[in-house]
């Protein structure tokens, strides 16, 4: 008679690691420097670094390689970029 191996407990699903991202921010001398921080409009729309919870973008910052919000009511890229 032949025996078979009893239906394991629980069963072992691999669930695919989520990619670690890493947020990469310029030195505090390279930001507030007020000196050729250029806004670049990309095809690409990123969250904005500075308020990242709702808005999203299409300028970053050449210097600082940050995409951040520059529009009629919300300017972070004047304000991440001042030593306010």
């Amino acid at each position: 008679m032949r025996r078979e191996r009893p239906p394991s407990e629980s069963p072992v699903t691999s669930r695919p690691q989520k990619k670690m991202r890493r947020n990469i921010v310029p030195s505090s001398s390279v930001c507030y420097d007020s000196l050729a921080h250029w806004p670049e409009i990309f095809d690409e729309r990123q969250r904005c670094k500075f308020c990242a919870k709702y808005a999203y973008t299409f300028v970053k910052c050449l210097k600082c390689n940050m995409h951040l919000c520059l529009a009629k009511g919300k300017n972070c890229f004047k304000t991440y970029n001042s030593n306010a």
